[in-house]
């Protein structure tokens, strides 16, 4: 017999097939930390604010990456184009460690800490949030508690 799917379970479920018709760009986040080079494929990438000018990257804390941009001092956002899909899956999950930077032209970034592709539709060099001055964008933070499809 299959358990009752909660409310909670029925709205994740819910979300995920809404967002799967939300086109965006696909973008790979790199950064280093240590000696280590760390990379992942990122659709929840947004323009936050013009004064000062900011992105907002979206990272699941269970994931290594998390750690390694958490104390980075800087990290990268490659805007992919779409010939770009060998790297898209390596850094999605389809390699681990390493093996993320064997597809594409990597670069050292312009302050030697990060590894953004040389090829791509854009490239930011970005600082993270407690190292920026404050913006003028308050970001608010709501949970999901319905979706109307």
């Amino acid at each position: 017999m299959q358990a009752a799917i909660t409310p909670d379970e029925q709205l994740a479920a819910q979300t995920k097939l809404a967002l799967r018709r939300l086109a965006s760009a696909v973008a790979v986040v790199s950064c280093r930390y240590g000696d280590m080079r760390h990379a992942m494929t990122a659709t929840a990438v947004n323009a936050m604010s013009m004064n000062p000018p900011s992105m907002i990257v979206c990272v699941n804390r269970a994931t290594t990456f998390h750690g390694a941009i958490s104390t980075a001092k800087r990290f990268a956002i490659n805007i992919l184009h779409r010939s770009q899909i060998e790297i898209s899956m390596g850094c999605g999950g389809k390699t681990r460690g390493e093996d993320r930077f064997g597809h594409g032209a990597w670069s050292v970034g312009i302050y030697g800490e990060v590894d953004p592709l040389i090829y791509v539709d854009g490239k930011y060099t970005c600082l993270p949030p407690d190292a920026m001055p404050a913006s003028t964008l308050q970001t608010e933070i709501e949970i999901l508690r319905q979706l109307a499809m």
